[in-house]
């Protein structure tokens, strides 16, 4: 059985311009990306994604640079308490796709769930975690360099989970107070 635990994470201040903060994972950024996401001088860009033509060693630092300020400056700031932290992303298919389902599950807006957590780490192949199949040694190093250097994890690993009964997912809707396809948060929910 996979052992997770709940951490206290750093977050973008809620009372800012979010949209302006954030930018998509470092490996899906081209050039042209980068750049107008680094032209706003508090994106998160800075901290997580290195420009092609920055040697990776000057990246650590820089990246250490950029997180520090965001957190001194309060644009990063850090939550009191551990949790774990839920997490859904409303999709669609392809048209392409969707003919591959069968007809009875085709629907027009899919919803996922995810949890954030710290997930203990073992031998591969001794335990529950299957490794990825497609890794490019030179960014898991990068990574690892950042990660430690922050003492942060920017690019959190997604994992697939497999349960029959979707005891997960309906756990989740029972917290959250909704029932997938509805999507609304029931307001009467305080977090834990």
């Amino acid at each position: 059985m996979v052992e997770i635990r709940p951490f206290r994470a750093t977050i973008l201040n809620p009372e800012l311009e979010i949209e302006k903060l954030v930018c998509p994972v470092y490996d899906t950024i081209d050039a042209v990306q980068y750049q107008r996401y680094a032209s706003e001088e508090n994106n998160i860009i800075h901290a997580t994604s290195r420009r092609k033509d920055m040697d990776r060693d000057e990246f650590i630092g820089h990246a250490k640079n950029s997180l520090d300020r965001l957190v001194g400056s309060g644009i990063l700031v850090e939550l009191e308490r551990p949790a774990l932290y839920i997490y859904g992303i409303m999709f669609t298919l392809s048209p392409e796709v969707l003919a591959q389902l069968p007809e009875r599950s085709r629907r027009s807006q899919y919803f996922a769930f995810g949890l954030v957590c710290l997930v203990k780490v073992e031998e591969l192949e001794k335990g529950s975690i299957v490794g990825h199949e497609n890794i490019f040694e030179i960014n898991t190093k990068e990574r690892y360099r950042l990660m430690k250097s922050a003492m942060m994890n920017f690019s959190p690993i997604a994992a697939e989970y497999s349960m029959p009964d979707h005891a997960l997912n309906n756990l989740f809707e029972e917290y959250l107070g909704f029932r997938r396809p509805n999507f609304v948060l029931n307001p009467d929910k305080p977090p834990l």
